[in-house]
Order: structure tokens, then sequence, then C-alpha cells
């Protein structure tokens, strides 16, 4: 499963700390932030090891993330695919998770 997820987690700059600034292609930051914020959940859920119940809630804040950028109206089209990406890597950590696969 790290595997796959270490595959959908390309570094990418998508933030900007100006909180009514827009990145450079017009995406406002509250989209940006949420992007930023799925990938650095993924990437806990895969430092969690073991930890199953851990592992999960981290993949359930990261897919809660990743759709907030797909509903977006703002979101960029690099940020849908991001978005996509993580959405799916998350659902696959929960179930495995939630089935005790880890």
């Amino acid at each position: 499963m790290s595997s796959v997820v270490a595959q959908v987690l390309p570094a990418h700059d998508c933030c900007n700390h100006s909180p009514h600034a827009q990145d450079a292609v017009g995406a406002h930051v509250a989209t940006s932030t949420a992007l930023a914020q799925a990938r650095r959940d993924l990437q806990y859920a895969v430092i969690m090891g073991t930890d199953t119940h851990r592992r999960r809630q981290y993949a359930l804040s990261a897919r809660d993330e990743a759709a907030t950028v797909l509903v977006a109206g703002d979101a960029t089209a690099a940020q849908l695919r991001y978005a996509r990406h993580y959405f799916r890597a998350a659902q696959q950590f929960a179930a495995a998770a939630n089935r005790g696969v880890m």
C-alpha cells in the first residue's frame, strides 16, 4: 500500500500563506491549503505503521480534505488532478485499515 501512496504524492507548491492571496494560477489559498492538508495527512497515514486506528483516522482526514478541493469552485485542473489521486489513495488506506490489512 505504501508504494501506491508514494506514487501519488508528488511534491508540489500549493501553499500561499496570505489569507486573501491567490497563487500563480488563480486558485484561492483555501483550496491550496486543503490540498496540502490532504497530502500531509496521507503522509502521516504512511508513517503510522501498524497503528491501524491512527492510519485510518489520517486517511479519512485526507479524504475529506481532498473532497473539499474536488467541490471547490476555484480549483485548477492540476489541483483537481492531485485531489482525485489523494482521494483514491485515502479511500484505499481507510479500507485497508478497516480490514486490518497494513
